[in-house]
Protein backbone atom coordinates (compact mmCIF):
# COMPACT_ATOMS: atom_id res chain seq x y z
CA UNK A 1 0.00 0.00 0.00
CA UNK A 2 1.19 3.37 -1.15
CA UNK A 3 0.29 6.90 -1.22
CA UNK A 4 -3.36 8.37 0.21
CA UNK A 5 -6.24 6.37 1.16
CA UNK A 6 -10.23 6.80 0.49
CA UNK A 7 -13.72 5.60 0.27
CA UNK A 8 -13.35 4.15 3.66
CA UNK A 9 -16.46 1.75 4.05
CA UNK A 10 -17.16 -0.49 7.16
CA UNK A 11 -18.47 -3.86 6.32
CA UNK A 12 -21.77 -4.61 7.75
CA UNK A 13 -20.80 -6.36 11.07
CA UNK A 14 -18.63 -3.68 11.50
CA UNK A 15 -15.42 -6.25 11.97
CA UNK A 16 -13.75 -5.11 8.68
CA UNK A 17 -12.66 -1.60 6.90
CA UNK A 18 -12.38 -1.20 2.96
CA UNK A 19 -10.45 1.08 1.00
CA UNK A 20 -9.05 2.21 -1.92
CA UNK A 21 -5.17 2.92 -2.13
CA UNK A 22 -2.08 2.07 -4.21
CA UNK A 23 -0.88 -1.31 -4.85
CA UNK A 24 2.81 -0.22 -6.77
CA UNK A 25 4.77 2.77 -6.71
CA UNK A 26 3.06 5.31 -8.27
CA UNK A 27 -0.02 6.87 -6.52
CA UNK A 28 -3.24 6.00 -7.94
CA UNK A 29 -5.77 4.75 -5.10
CA UNK A 30 -7.51 2.27 -7.45
CA UNK A 31 -6.52 -0.99 -5.92
CA UNK A 32 -9.19 -2.03 -3.31
CA UNK A 33 -7.56 -3.23 0.36
CA UNK A 34 -9.11 -4.75 3.57
CA UNK A 35 -8.20 -4.22 7.38
CA UNK A 36 -9.60 -5.41 10.30
CA UNK A 37 -11.79 -3.01 12.06
CA UNK A 38 -9.47 -4.10 15.68
CA UNK A 39 -6.02 -3.35 14.11
CA UNK A 40 -3.51 -5.17 11.78
CA UNK A 41 -2.15 -5.40 8.65
CA UNK A 42 -4.15 -4.06 5.40
CA UNK A 43 -4.21 -6.43 2.67
CA UNK A 44 -4.57 -6.05 -1.17
CA UNK A 45 -8.01 -7.25 -1.90
CA UNK A 46 -7.82 -8.26 -5.49
CA UNK A 47 -4.07 -9.07 -5.45
CA UNK A 48 -2.62 -7.89 -8.84
CA UNK A 49 -5.87 -7.00 -10.72
CA UNK A 50 -4.96 -5.89 -14.12
CA UNK A 51 -7.87 -3.54 -14.23
CA UNK A 52 -8.54 0.35 -11.81
CA UNK A 53 -10.94 -0.03 -9.20
CA UNK A 54 -13.34 3.47 -9.21
CA UNK A 55 -15.58 2.46 -6.15
CA UNK A 56 -16.66 -0.54 -4.22
CA UNK A 57 -19.14 -1.25 -1.26
CA UNK A 58 -20.29 -4.21 1.10
CA UNK A 59 -23.41 -5.99 -0.16
CA UNK A 60 -25.81 -6.66 2.19
CA UNK A 61 -25.16 -9.56 3.81
CA UNK A 62 -21.63 -8.67 4.37
CA UNK A 63 -20.24 -11.87 2.20
CA UNK A 64 -19.05 -10.36 -0.88
CA UNK A 65 -17.77 -6.86 -2.31
CA UNK A 66 -19.71 -5.13 -5.21
CA UNK A 67 -16.88 -3.77 -6.98
CA UNK A 68 -17.02 -0.85 -10.29
CA UNK A 69 -13.80 -1.39 -11.85
CA UNK A 70 -12.05 0.28 -15.30
CA UNK A 71 -10.28 -2.63 -17.27
CA UNK A 72 -8.43 -1.26 -20.68
CA UNK A 73 -11.40 1.42 -21.67
CA UNK A 74 -14.44 -0.05 -20.53
CA UNK A 75 -16.62 -0.52 -17.05
CA UNK A 76 -16.75 -3.69 -15.17
CA UNK A 77 -19.10 -4.47 -12.08
CA UNK A 78 -18.09 -7.11 -10.31
CA UNK A 79 -19.18 -9.12 -7.37
CA UNK A 80 -16.52 -10.83 -5.08
CA UNK A 81 -16.14 -13.32 -2.58
CA UNK A 82 -15.10 -12.01 1.12
CA UNK A 83 -13.70 -15.52 0.92
CA UNK A 84 -11.39 -16.68 -1.98
CA UNK A 85 -11.94 -13.35 -3.41
CA UNK A 86 -13.78 -15.37 -6.58
CA UNK A 87 -15.27 -12.44 -8.91
CA UNK A 88 -18.23 -12.49 -11.43
CA UNK A 89 -19.08 -9.78 -13.98
CA UNK A 90 -22.94 -8.58 -12.87
CA UNK A 91 -23.34 -6.19 -15.51
CA UNK A 92 -25.96 -7.00 -18.09
CA UNK A 93 -24.73 -8.49 -21.20
CA UNK A 94 -25.24 -6.14 -23.43
CA UNK A 95 -23.74 -3.23 -21.82
CA UNK A 96 -20.56 -5.44 -20.91
CA UNK A 97 -16.80 -4.18 -22.85
CA UNK A 98 -18.45 -0.77 -23.35
CA UNK A 99 -19.84 2.07 -21.94
CA UNK A 100 -18.38 3.87 -18.91
CA UNK A 101 -19.92 3.87 -15.13
CA UNK A 102 -16.92 5.03 -12.45
CA UNK A 103 -18.30 6.38 -9.22
CA UNK A 104 -21.81 7.05 -9.90
CA UNK A 105 -23.52 4.02 -8.67
CA UNK A 106 -26.09 3.36 -5.95
CA UNK A 107 -28.23 -0.02 -4.37
CA UNK A 108 -31.06 -0.48 -2.99
CA UNK A 109 -31.02 -0.92 0.43
CA UNK A 110 -31.93 -4.86 -0.47
CA UNK A 111 -28.90 -4.43 -3.36
CA UNK A 112 -31.32 -6.24 -5.29
CA UNK A 113 -31.46 -2.59 -7.62
CA UNK A 114 -28.95 -0.13 -8.57
CA UNK A 115 -28.62 3.21 -10.32
CA UNK A 116 -25.68 4.37 -12.39
CA UNK A 117 -24.56 7.21 -14.54
CA UNK A 118 -23.43 5.84 -17.50
CA UNK A 119 -22.21 7.09 -21.19
CA UNK A 120 -20.18 6.26 -23.74
CA UNK A 121 -17.93 7.27 -26.39
CA UNK A 122 -21.21 8.06 -28.74
CA UNK A 123 -23.95 8.93 -25.44
CA UNK A 124 -23.45 11.59 -22.55
CA UNK A 125 -24.27 10.81 -18.89
CA UNK A 126 -27.88 9.45 -18.17
CA UNK A 127 -29.06 7.79 -15.46
CA UNK A 128 -29.68 3.95 -15.65
CA UNK A 129 -31.63 1.95 -13.13
CA UNK A 130 -32.25 -2.15 -12.93
CA UNK A 131 -30.96 -5.59 -11.47
CA UNK A 132 -28.02 -6.58 -12.60
CA UNK A 133 -29.44 -8.47 -15.60
CA UNK A 134 -31.28 -6.03 -16.80
CA UNK A 135 -30.54 -1.90 -17.30
CA UNK A 136 -32.82 0.87 -18.75
CA UNK A 137 -31.81 3.98 -19.11
CA UNK A 138 -34.16 5.65 -17.57
CA UNK A 139 -33.42 9.95 -18.53
CA UNK A 140 -33.06 11.91 -21.27
CA UNK A 141 -30.68 14.80 -19.73
CA UNK A 142 -28.73 15.20 -23.08
CA UNK A 143 -31.25 14.86 -25.88
CA UNK A 144 -30.44 17.61 -28.06
CA UNK A 145 -26.74 16.40 -28.18
CA UNK A 146 -28.39 13.39 -29.69
CA UNK A 147 -28.59 15.91 -32.72
CA UNK A 148 -24.91 16.88 -33.12
CA UNK A 149 -22.86 15.55 -35.91
CA UNK A 150 -20.60 12.97 -33.94
CA UNK A 151 -18.50 10.77 -34.67
CA UNK A 152 -18.47 6.99 -34.38
CA UNK A 153 -16.36 5.55 -31.71
CA UNK A 154 -13.73 2.39 -31.74
CA UNK A 155 -12.00 0.49 -29.52
CA UNK A 156 -8.03 -0.56 -31.21
CA UNK A 157 -5.54 -2.35 -29.75
CA UNK A 158 -2.09 -2.27 -31.69
CA UNK A 159 1.62 -3.76 -30.67
CA UNK A 160 3.45 -0.97 -28.56
CA UNK A 161 7.44 -0.39 -26.79
CA UNK A 162 8.79 -4.02 -26.05
CA UNK A 163 5.97 -5.74 -27.73
CA UNK A 164 3.04 -4.76 -25.30
CA UNK A 165 -0.20 -5.06 -26.78
CA UNK A 166 -1.66 -1.11 -26.44
CA UNK A 167 -4.89 0.19 -26.71
CA UNK A 168 -7.39 3.07 -27.14
CA UNK A 169 -10.17 4.82 -28.51
CA UNK A 170 -10.58 6.36 -32.04
CA UNK A 171 -13.00 8.67 -32.79
CA UNK A 172 -13.77 8.98 -36.50
CA UNK A 173 -14.66 11.95 -37.78
CA UNK A 174 -18.24 13.24 -38.07
CA UNK A 175 -19.88 11.70 -41.96
CA UNK A 176 -16.66 9.41 -42.03
CA UNK A 177 -16.52 8.57 -45.82
CA UNK A 178 -13.88 5.28 -46.16
CA UNK A 179 -11.34 5.32 -48.34
CA UNK A 180 -11.01 9.57 -47.58
CA UNK A 181 -8.30 10.51 -44.86
CA UNK A 182 -8.53 12.57 -42.89
CA UNK A 183 -6.41 15.01 -40.62
CA UNK A 184 -5.70 13.01 -37.58
CA UNK A 185 -5.28 14.94 -33.82
CA UNK A 186 -3.34 12.43 -30.94
CA UNK A 187 -5.09 13.71 -27.89
CA UNK A 188 -2.76 12.68 -25.02
CA UNK A 189 -4.31 12.16 -21.51
CA UNK A 190 -2.90 13.43 -18.13
CA UNK A 191 -2.17 11.64 -15.42
CA UNK A 192 0.41 10.25 -16.46
CA UNK A 193 -1.86 7.52 -14.29
CA UNK A 194 -5.05 8.38 -15.83
CA UNK A 195 -6.67 6.51 -18.88
CA UNK A 196 -9.19 7.38 -21.47
CA UNK A 197 -12.24 5.00 -21.00
CA UNK A 198 -15.13 4.85 -23.41
CA UNK A 199 -16.69 7.93 -22.15
CA UNK A 200 -18.29 11.45 -23.81
CA UNK A 201 -15.64 13.68 -24.64
CA UNK A 202 -16.81 16.98 -25.40
CA UNK A 203 -15.60 19.28 -23.16
CA UNK A 204 -13.07 22.20 -22.60
CA UNK A 205 -10.35 19.13 -21.41
CA UNK A 206 -11.75 16.69 -23.79
CA UNK A 207 -11.51 17.60 -27.11
CA UNK A 208 -12.26 14.54 -29.30
CA UNK A 209 -15.71 14.20 -30.48
CA UNK A 210 -15.95 18.67 -30.69
CA UNK A 211 -12.97 17.67 -33.32
CA UNK A 212 -14.39 15.30 -34.73
CA UNK A 213 -17.94 17.52 -35.31
CA UNK A 214 -15.19 19.32 -37.24
CA UNK A 215 -13.67 16.76 -39.58
CA UNK A 216 -11.00 15.36 -37.57
CA UNK A 217 -10.20 11.62 -36.74
CA UNK A 218 -9.03 11.73 -32.66
CA UNK A 219 -6.72 9.16 -31.72
CA UNK A 220 -6.97 8.25 -27.73
CA UNK A 221 -3.98 5.86 -26.17
CA UNK A 222 -3.94 4.32 -23.08
CA UNK A 223 0.22 4.19 -23.42
CA UNK A 224 2.36 2.49 -20.80
CA UNK A 225 2.00 3.86 -17.58
CA UNK A 226 -2.09 4.68 -17.70
CA UNK A 227 -4.38 3.31 -15.40
CA UNK A 228 -7.00 0.58 -16.39
CA UNK A 229 -4.46 -2.36 -16.20
CA UNK A 230 -3.06 -3.01 -12.67
CA UNK A 231 -0.09 -1.93 -10.62
CA UNK A 232 2.60 -2.83 -12.51
CA UNK A 233 1.21 -1.52 -16.01
CA UNK A 234 0.97 2.02 -13.95
CA UNK A 235 4.62 1.48 -12.62
CA UNK A 236 6.21 0.39 -16.22
CA UNK A 237 7.59 3.82 -16.85
CA UNK A 238 10.21 4.10 -14.07
CA UNK A 239 12.89 6.09 -15.24
CA UNK A 240 11.60 6.04 -18.24
CA UNK A 241 9.34 9.28 -18.30
CA UNK A 242 7.84 9.58 -22.01
CA UNK A 243 9.77 6.92 -23.31
CA UNK A 244 7.55 4.17 -23.96
CA UNK A 245 4.47 6.49 -23.81
CA UNK A 246 5.88 8.18 -26.63
CA UNK A 247 6.40 4.89 -28.60
CA UNK A 248 3.42 3.51 -27.59
CA UNK A 249 1.10 6.74 -28.92
CA UNK A 250 3.56 6.43 -32.45
CA UNK A 251 2.80 3.48 -33.39
CA UNK A 252 -0.79 4.02 -32.40
CA UNK A 253 -0.63 6.92 -35.00
CA UNK A 254 0.68 4.33 -37.38
CA UNK A 255 -2.18 2.05 -36.70
CA UNK A 256 -4.35 4.59 -37.73
CA UNK A 257 -2.96 5.50 -41.19
CA UNK A 258 -2.39 1.94 -41.93
CA UNK A 259 -6.07 1.83 -41.41
CA UNK A 260 -6.54 4.84 -44.93
CA UNK A 261 -8.21 7.00 -41.61
CA UNK A 262 -5.61 9.10 -41.07
CA UNK A 263 -3.81 11.49 -43.36
CA UNK A 264 0.08 11.18 -42.48
CA UNK A 265 0.82 14.46 -43.81
CA UNK A 266 -1.74 16.19 -41.59
CA UNK A 267 -1.42 15.05 -37.74
CA UNK A 268 -1.54 16.82 -34.92
CA UNK A 269 -1.00 16.41 -31.23
CA UNK A 270 -2.18 17.68 -28.06
CA UNK A 271 -2.95 17.00 -24.71
CA UNK A 272 -3.55 19.10 -20.83
CA UNK A 273 -1.70 18.87 -17.73
CA UNK A 274 0.77 15.35 -18.41
CA UNK A 275 -0.98 15.36 -21.65
CA UNK A 276 0.55 18.69 -22.70
CA UNK A 277 4.01 17.46 -21.25
CA UNK A 278 4.14 15.10 -23.95
CA UNK A 279 2.65 16.87 -26.36
CA UNK A 280 5.75 19.18 -25.74
CA UNK A 281 8.05 16.20 -25.29
CA UNK A 282 6.89 15.04 -28.75
CA UNK A 283 7.14 17.68 -30.93
CA UNK A 284 11.02 17.76 -29.63
CA UNK A 285 11.69 14.45 -30.48
CA UNK A 286 10.28 14.12 -33.68
CA UNK A 287 8.64 16.49 -36.79
CA UNK A 288 5.64 14.16 -37.76
CA UNK A 289 3.31 16.82 -36.44
CA UNK A 290 2.02 19.90 -38.09
CA UNK A 291 0.73 21.57 -35.29
CA UNK A 292 0.65 21.10 -31.51
CA UNK A 293 -1.26 22.31 -28.01
CA UNK A 294 0.65 22.57 -24.78
CA UNK A 295 -2.29 22.48 -22.22
CA UNK A 296 -0.93 22.82 -18.97
CA UNK A 297 2.18 20.78 -19.73
CA UNK A 298 5.44 21.04 -17.97
CA UNK A 299 8.35 22.12 -19.84
CA UNK A 300 11.15 21.68 -17.44
CA UNK A 301 11.25 18.80 -14.89
CA UNK A 302 13.90 20.63 -12.56
CA UNK A 303 11.90 24.04 -12.24
CA UNK A 304 8.52 21.99 -12.09
CA UNK A 305 9.67 20.34 -9.02
CA UNK A 306 10.12 23.47 -7.47
CA UNK A 307 7.19 25.35 -8.42
CA UNK A 308 3.84 22.45 -8.16
CA UNK A 309 1.52 21.99 -5.44
CA UNK A 310 2.78 18.30 -4.93
CA UNK A 311 6.37 17.97 -5.30
CA UNK A 312 6.77 14.71 -4.81
CA UNK A 313 4.61 13.73 -7.89
CA UNK A 314 7.46 13.60 -10.48
CA UNK A 315 9.78 11.64 -7.96
CA UNK A 316 7.52 8.55 -7.93
CA UNK A 317 7.88 8.23 -11.78
CA UNK A 318 11.96 7.75 -11.03
CA UNK A 319 14.24 6.20 -8.73
CA UNK A 320 16.54 9.02 -8.00
CA UNK A 321 14.63 12.34 -6.76
CA UNK A 322 14.95 15.11 -8.67
CA UNK A 323 17.88 17.22 -6.85
CA UNK A 324 19.75 13.77 -6.42
CA UNK A 325 20.08 13.30 -10.14
CA UNK A 326 19.15 15.94 -12.05
CA UNK A 327 20.45 15.44 -15.27
CA UNK A 328 18.20 12.18 -15.80
CA UNK A 329 15.15 15.02 -15.26
CA UNK A 330 16.55 17.39 -17.63
CA UNK A 331 16.98 14.44 -20.53
CA UNK A 332 13.19 14.04 -20.21
CA UNK A 333 12.58 17.79 -19.94
CA UNK A 334 11.18 19.09 -23.52
CA UNK A 335 13.01 22.66 -22.95
CA UNK A 336 16.31 20.70 -23.33
CA UNK A 337 15.68 19.77 -26.94
CA UNK A 338 14.05 22.82 -27.74
CA UNK A 339 15.87 23.54 -30.58
CA UNK A 340 14.70 20.81 -32.24
CA UNK A 341 11.24 21.77 -32.53
CA UNK A 342 9.86 22.81 -36.05
CA UNK A 343 5.82 22.52 -34.89
CA UNK A 344 4.15 25.36 -34.46
CA UNK A 345 2.81 25.22 -30.84
CA UNK A 346 -0.57 26.72 -29.12
CA UNK A 347 -0.13 26.98 -25.54
CA UNK A 348 -2.78 26.96 -23.00
CA UNK A 349 -2.44 27.99 -19.31
CA UNK A 350 -4.41 28.63 -16.47
CA UNK A 351 -3.24 32.32 -15.34
CA UNK A 352 -3.34 30.40 -11.42
CA UNK A 353 -2.47 27.45 -12.07
CA UNK A 354 -0.78 25.57 -8.72
CA UNK A 355 -0.91 22.04 -10.46
CA UNK A 356 1.26 23.05 -13.19
CA UNK A 357 2.94 26.67 -12.52
CA UNK A 358 1.95 28.84 -15.88
CA UNK A 359 5.94 29.75 -16.12
CA UNK A 360 6.51 26.15 -17.10
CA UNK A 361 4.24 27.06 -20.23
CA UNK A 362 5.83 30.45 -20.72
CA UNK A 363 9.71 29.40 -20.51
CA UNK A 364 8.77 27.25 -23.77
CA UNK A 365 6.79 30.05 -25.06
CA UNK A 366 10.15 32.51 -24.82
CA UNK A 367 12.22 29.33 -26.27
CA UNK A 368 9.96 28.96 -29.26
CA UNK A 369 9.74 33.07 -30.14
CA UNK A 370 13.63 33.29 -29.63
CA UNK A 371 14.05 30.71 -31.74
CA UNK A 372 11.68 32.33 -34.22
CA UNK A 373 9.26 29.21 -34.17
CA UNK A 374 6.01 29.86 -34.70
CA UNK A 375 3.72 29.71 -31.31
CA UNK A 376 1.08 31.42 -29.06
CA UNK A 377 0.34 31.42 -25.74
CA UNK A 378 -3.33 32.08 -24.03
CA UNK A 379 -3.27 32.37 -19.89
CA UNK A 380 -6.45 32.56 -18.63
CA UNK A 381 -7.03 34.67 -15.87
CA UNK A 382 -8.72 33.58 -12.48
CA UNK A 383 -8.31 29.88 -13.59
CA UNK A 384 -5.96 26.88 -11.65
CA UNK A 385 -5.40 23.69 -13.06
CA UNK A 386 -8.77 23.17 -14.51
CA UNK A 387 -10.03 25.85 -16.85
CA UNK A 388 -13.90 26.86 -14.32
CA UNK A 389 -15.27 30.15 -16.47
CA UNK A 390 -17.78 29.32 -19.35
CA UNK A 391 -16.57 32.08 -21.43
CA UNK A 392 -12.50 30.70 -21.20
CA UNK A 393 -13.84 27.18 -21.95
CA UNK A 394 -15.25 28.03 -25.23
CA UNK A 395 -12.55 30.05 -25.69
CA UNK A 396 -10.03 27.09 -25.45
CA UNK A 397 -11.96 25.18 -27.55
CA UNK A 398 -12.35 28.19 -30.33
CA UNK A 399 -8.73 28.49 -30.12
CA UNK A 400 -7.70 24.74 -30.44
CA UNK A 401 -9.82 24.24 -33.16
CA UNK A 402 -8.42 27.47 -35.19
CA UNK A 403 -4.93 26.30 -34.15
CA UNK A 404 -5.60 23.02 -36.03
CA UNK A 405 -7.68 24.05 -38.61
CA UNK A 406 -4.57 26.73 -39.16
CA UNK A 407 -1.90 24.25 -39.74
CA UNK A 408 -3.67 20.65 -40.62
CA UNK A 409 -6.72 21.48 -43.02
CA UNK A 410 -5.99 21.38 -46.86
CA UNK A 411 -6.88 19.46 -49.92
CA UNK A 412 -7.57 16.12 -48.91
CA UNK A 413 -6.33 12.96 -50.27
CA UNK A 414 -8.10 9.63 -51.10
CA UNK A 415 -6.19 6.18 -49.41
Amino acid sequence: MRGQSNGLRWSPDGSTLGFLSSEGRVSTDDALFVVPAAGGEARAFMPGYEGSVDWFDWAHDGKSLLVSAVEHEASALLRVAVSGGSSEPILPEQLRGHGYIGEQISYSADRKTLAVVRSSGEQPAEVWTGTAASLRRRTSFNADVEQWATGRVERLSWVGAEGIEISGLLVYPAGYTPGKRYPLVLHIHGGPTWFWSDHFYASWHDWAQYLASHGYAVLLPNPHGSAGRGAAFADSTLDDYGGKELTDDLFGVDQVIAMGVADPDRLGVGGWSHGGYLAAWAISQTDRFKAAVMGAGMSNLISDQGQNDIPRCNDQYFSKRTYEDPDLFMQRSPITYVQNIKTPVLILHGGADERVNPMQGREFYIALRLLGLPCMLVTYPREGHHIEERKHQTDLLRRVLDWYDRYLKGPSRQA
